[in-house]
């Protein structure tokens, strides 16, 4: 087999995996729907059911949050999944708190299941912030929650009922255990499978590293620049970050150039004096769209109130120059 046969072998299996993890996603993403859409029908009309303004919650959050991911037009995989760990974990909380109280034999199951729901929706949380958080405590928790069913399924077929009558039985728990496999499926997804977001980043700048610049007329505001300089002694207009991750706190900013503009987000990880930048078109876009280097210094040509440009330096010989006020400054480059 040629070299232009394995390229093309190579190409179509790539492909086929986008197709499958793109048909996932959305298959994932209707029986959301469709689950929250029946939950919320049955409870509403049937007379045995009381139906708690939490109960609809947790359903119309997994209605909205398929419909979302089916309506969205960007295809971001980590936003989805962000809204996915956080309708199924907050199903599965609302759905076994009410069972943890005293004389109940069931209570501390119902506590470890809450404690793992907490934990899918504080990894979708940060899914949706664009950051890979947990990934592999987020398959854990999933897991864990699909081997609840499991159990369930395994127990009523001990005590004489088939596959079949089970599902006719419990058809809810029968269909959170699909979506809960799809989950799974999704969270094991090549685009998903590093734990560390920057190793992704930097697997990627290998390929384009030769093409990525930026445009010597990309300027910032003056008070970006202001907040530039001092970023390693002063970060009070910082935001505070706390959602478990690396970061400490961040900043967000935009420089221009001819009328367009890029994301830029800078953080400061726990234990670590560095500023990590990003820089993309969308910052909440797919994380392939992304420059991301390690700053470690900063100087301007003069006080930051009037200075002409701000030079940042960053590990492995990265120097990033932008021009303040003035997009016909000449000298920027990465």
């Amino acid at each position: 087999m040629g070299a232009t046969s394995i390229q093309e072998l190579n190409g179509y299996v790539h492909r086929s995996v986008d197709v499958v993890l793109g048909l996932s996603n959305y298959i994932l993403a209707a029986l959301m729907v469709a689950f929250g859409a029946v939950q919320l029908i049955y409870a509403y009309t049937d007379e045995y059911t009381t139906l708690t303004w939490l109960l609809a919650l947790s359903y119309i959050v997994m209605l909205g949050g398929g419909a979302v991911i089916i309506l969205d037009r960007n295809r971001n995989l980590l936003r989805a999944v962000g809204i996915y760990a956080l309708a199924l974990g907050f199903y599965r909380f609302i759905f076994s708190f009410p069972s943890i109280e005293p004389g109940n034999p069931y209570g501390m199951v119902s506590i470890v299941v809450c404690a793992l729901a907490i934990n899918l929706m504080i990894s979708g949380r940060s899914y949706l912030k664009g950051v890979s958080r947990g990934r592999r405590f987020a398959m854990i928790s999933t897991f864990l929650l699909l081997m609840v069913y499991v159990t369930l399924f395994i127990t009523l077929m001990h005590a004489g009922l088939g596959l079949v009558d089970c599902m006719k039985l419990m058809p809810g728990a029968f269909v959170m255990s699909i979506m809960y496999a799809f989950f799974i499926g999704i969270l094991d997804s090549e685009e998903l499978r590093s734990s560390d977001i920057l190793a992704i980043h930097n697997d990627t700048l290998d390929k384009i590293r030769c093409i990525q610049y930026t445009d010597p007329r990309t300027s910032i505001p003056r008070e970006t620049a202001l907040v530039l300089a001092k970023m390693f002694e002063n970060r009070s207009d910082w935001h505070p970050v706390d959602d478990g991750g690396p970061a400490e706190c961040e900043y967000r900013f935009v420089i221009e150039n001819k009328g367009k503009g890029s994301e830029v987000l800078m953080q400061k990880w726990k234990g670590s004096e560095s500023i990590y930048f990003t820089i993309s078109d969308y910052l909440d876009g797919t994380i392939l769209q992304a420059y991301r280097f390690e700053a470690d210094s900063v100087c301007t040509d003069g006080d930051p109130s009037i200075c002409s440009w701000v030079r940042i330096f960053g590990k492995k010989g990265v120097c990033m120059q932008l021009a303040v006020d003035d997009p016909e400054y000449e000298g920027v480059g990465i």
